[in-house]
């Protein structure tokens, strides 16, 4: 796994990051401070408030600028660490006030602007044209049922409590339903820019180390102990599955077991086709994902 390998990481991964780091500086207002939040939010092109979420997540001091270390820190949240960095990443995006707790109406304020794919096309005109993404391109239908759905979340989520600190949210994301976390995960992992260049990298690296690794690699991994996270149950227009289908095909995101990812990929191939069969009759039913989504338990050692 990537996020173990010390080459990959201290010869691409950093490297790379440290790169766009500069390019980013170059626009920023102060240069020797760090990138500033225009220049992150006109670059990482994140649906709604997550453009902002994730820079206020890496700008921890509050300085409106992310120097090198917590840029570097801060993405390899994103693309390279193990599921409870990840968790602690996700908890802290809906973590608004950074009181440590997270609320009904955090949750709520956060999956509303997940871009979701529209089940009318072309029976209702499109309202909130004000904005093509979080929630604008949707038809009011769609609007009305994305909610219901998150208010239904977030019911059986909290139950009779107001809030849940981050113990309450790792259990809830490995015992109960996944949406929390998987949904605004994959929006990090996708929309981007530096995602396209951060998979290829992968691919040429696994497509280029010797099978001596491969084989060092893969023995080490049977010895390696694999967090669960629980199916994700509550929601369709939110859930991975559907999210996927946004993109074509032509993202992928960090699923471990690879065997993961492949049922998350062809459930989603499923959900396109049968949408191009039936475009004009009602909603399809999304299929029910993996009983269980794995993302590997290690440390990710990522200081630098």
């Amino acid at each position: 796994m990537l996020i173990d390998n010390e080459d990959f990481k201290k010869g691409v991964a950093i490297p790379y990051f440290k790169d766009l780091y500069r390019d980013l500086c170059a626009h920023s207002e102060n240069k020797s401070k760090g990138v500033d939040r225009v220049s992150f939010l006109t670059y990482s092109k994140l649906p709604g408030l997550f453009g902002e979420r994730l820079f206020s997540v890496m700008d921890f001091k509050d300085s409106g600028f992310v120097a090198l270390k917590e840029f570097v820190h801060g993405m390899f949240k994103v693309y390279y660490s193990d599921t409870e960095t990840k968790i602690k990443l996700i908890f802290d995006i809906y973590d608004f006030d950074r009181d440590y707790f997270i609320s009904k109406e955090d949750v709520k304020l956060v999956l509303s602007h997940i871009p979701t794919n529209n089940v009318i096309e072309g029976a209702i005109p499109k309202e909130g044209l004000f904005t093509q993404e979080g929630g604008g391109g949707q038809v009011f239908v769609d609007r009305m049922q994305t909610q219901e759905e998150i208010y239904k979340l977030t019911d059986e989520i909290f139950e009779k409590q107001d809030k849940l600190d981050l113990e309450a949210f790792s259990r809830v994301i490995t015992e109960v339903s996944s949406e929390l976390f998987l949904s605004v995960m994959i929006v990090l992992q996708t929309y981007m820019p530096c995602s396209e260049n951060i998979n290829r990298y992968k691919q040429r690296y696994h497509k280029y180390i010797s099978q001596e690794d491969a084989e060092e690699k893969k023995e080490k991994k049977s010895n390696e102990q694999i967090r669960l996270i629980a199916s994700p149950k509550f929601m369709s227009k939110l859930s991975p599955i559907s999210q996927m289908t946004l993109f074509d095909g032509k993202k992928e995101i960090s699923v471990n077991p690879n065997s993961q990812r492949l049922l998350l990929s062809v459930a989603a191939e499923k959900i396109r086709k049968k949408s191009d069969v039936s475009e004009d009759s009602e909603a399809t039913p999304t299929p029910k994902s993996p009983q269980l989504m794995a993302y590997d338990l290690r440390t990710s050692g990522d200081q630098i």
